[in-house]
């Protein structure tokens, strides 16, 4: 009899014990998911008030001609601006330089043409966004010189065919690309200017530009001026001789001797000149050119739509004449 007894109060023991435990497992589920929602929500928190670190300048033009090279469908190296009016050189062929496979020419210390994997500029094609550009050279070789490096957004060589691009360049296709207006963040002004003194010519060389552009609220519509100036004078030092006196010819010790005083004594003797071959007709001369180079870029940009962009965009870079000066 006590046996019978005993079991239906371990059963009701059970069963009271399962009711209790069901909604204690059920707050801590709760608790659980509360305290997971309230980590996300402080994780958000903190991402939105993270600090965002961009790197600019040389290392992230580096950076993006590396990004377009690699997503780029066919062999194309870049150069890219550091930043609005930043280009790592003032000349273009100068920048050029920078890529494999291309040396440039010079004129009186700048660069100005340049060979793509040993072929010159009459087996090149230079664009500007796209468009043959004209050059003022006979053939297809272009002068470097006249577009300032402000200007200019990205410089890219084509090393292979694509359908896209103008036929004729078995060196390579260089494209001069312009910046864009809507590829701005909003109203853009930038102005520089500065001086270079030349000890030699004695001269301060200025060179000032000018960056201004906008677009509208709604990214659809933009437009964007730049100009620059700037003003050099270039040296060079040079020497020169017609020929040499020489013995053979009839320029003897009477005619061309030259004294060496071989014993010591502090006097010329008889027999210590010397016929030697020395230059003749000698004179030197310095020529110094007067640089001065003027240019200015206009882009309008409208994208009503996501699959549809209108832009028009002009260069004005005229070839001014070099004052030579040879004395």
């Amino acid at each position: 009899m006590k046996l019978l007894a005993t079991q239906p109060a371990l059963i009701a023991l059970a069963v009271a014990s399962a009711l209790a435990t069901q909604p204690v497992t059920a707050n801590d589920e709760s608790d659980k998911e509360n305290k997971a929602q309230t980590q996300q929500n402080s994780a958000q928190q903190q991402d939105a008030e993270l600090e965002r670190i961009q790197v600019t300048g040389i290392r992230s033009a580096i950076k993006e001609s590396l990004f377009l090279k690699q997503n780029a469908t066919a062999v194309v190296d870049l150069v890219v601006a550091d930043d609005i009016g930043k280009f790592p050189d003032e000349n273009l062929a100068e920048a050029l330089q920078r890529i494999p496979g291309v040396t440039i020419t010079r004129n009186g210390g700048e660069g100005q043409n340049i060979l793509i994997r040993g072929l010159g500029g009459g087996y090149n094609i230079t664009t500007l966004n796209g468009r043959k550009l004209a050059s003022d050279n006979a053939g297809r070789d272009f002068n470097f010189d006249t577009i300032a490096s402000e200007l200019v957004n990205v410089l890219a060589v084509y090393k292979s065919p694509e359908a896209r691009l103008t036929e004729g360049g078995i060196g390579a296709i260089v494209d001069i690309q312009t910046r864009k207006p809507l590829d701005l963040d909003g109203f853009t002004l930038q102005a520089s200017a500065k001086g270079i003194y030349e000890s030699r010519t004695e001269d301060l060389h200025p060179h000032a530009s000018l960056i201004i552009g906008d677009k509208s609220d709604d990214d659809s519509f933009g437009a964007l001026f730049s100009a620059v100036y700037s003003k050099k004078t270039l040296r060079a030092d040079t020497y020169s001789a017609s020929g040499f006196f020489d013995e053979e010819e009839g320029w003897g010790v009477n005619s061309a001797g030259v004294p060496v005083d071989t014993n010591g004594n502090g006097v010329i003797d008889e027999g210590e000149i010397y016929a030697s071959k020395i230059p003749s007709y000698m004179y030197y001369a310095n020529a110094q050119d007067v640089r001065e180079r003027i240019g200015g870029t206009l882009a309008l940009q409208w994208r009503p739509l996501d699959n549809l962009d209108v832009n028009f965009d002009a260069l004005y870079s005229p070839t001014i004449p070099m004052d030579t000066n040879t004395r």
